[in-house]
């Protein structure tokens, strides 16, 4: 009996409505944030992206924080947050790939 509620579990946590519950969930313990927070900074940033403005397609915008103050910055689509990861939240390495780039 208990793997029937396993499977049960596992298929509410992959519905519409429990994965909305996980990412609240996750939200509040990683970040403090509540449900009403994490929308009105949606609402702030008009849907979209702080970085590369796309509004989310298949998932939540992820939740940007300061890694040593753990102070939250904004709201990200996964590939904008990622690459912040990838340079360590550095703003000379990024600044550094501006030049690289050419400035565009």
């Amino acid at each position: 009996m208990a793997s029937r509620n396993r499977e049960a579990d596992y298929r509410w946590r992959r519905s519409e409505k429990g994965r909305k519950s996980v990412a609240a969930t996750k939200r509040k313990g990683r970040y403090g944030i509540t449900d009403e927070q994490y929308a009105e900074m949606l609402v702030r940033q008009e849907g979209r992206c702080a970085i590369c403005r796309t509004p989310p397609r298949d998932r939540a915008l992820d939740v940007d924080h300061d890694h040593e103050t753990g102070e939250i910055r904004g709201l990200l689509c996964r590939n904008c947050n990622k690459g912040l990861g990838e340079f360590r939240d550095d703003a000379k390495l990024i600044q550094r790939a501006i030049d690289y780039l050419g400035g565009r």
